[in-house]
């Protein structure tokens, strides 16, 4: 994809409520949020770089530290995908390009799916 762009702190705040939605397992909240991301003009690789990233690492770390549970992973996953689906439909298909084929998998509908559909 492309390098990370600068985002002014109108942009840093849209992207923050992203998290935020996912972290609190809000599908609905994050599409919405995904949309005000790129409504407020956040290249969309540089939002699934920033947001996406970030509130796996957060919700990881609260799996970790026994805060959430594998219900509150699947919902965050839920959350992630639904704004994953918003922000990589707005990247440009000349950004794009396959460089090299790789193969993933897991067993349908196991818990690990989340990460490798990220």
């Amino acid at each position: 994809m492309t390098e990370q762009t600068h985002v002014t702190p109108a942009q840093q705040q849209t992207l923050e409520a992203l998290q935020a939605a996912i972290v609190a397992c809000d599908a609905e909240a994050a599409t919405t949020a995904a949309e005000q991301v790129l409504a407020a003009g956040v290249d969309p690789a540089t939002a699934l770089a920033e947001a996406i990233a970030t509130s796996a690492a957060t919700v990881g770390a609260k799996f970790d530290a026994g805060e959430y549970f594998l219900p509150h992973l699947v919902l965050a996953g839920d959350a992630m995908t639904a704004a994953g689906a918003v922000l990589e439909a707005a990247i440009p298909t000349e950004q794009l390009v396959a460089k090299k084929v790789v193969v993933i998998g897991t067993v349908e509908a196991d818990i690990h799916s989340v990460g490798k559909n990220i």
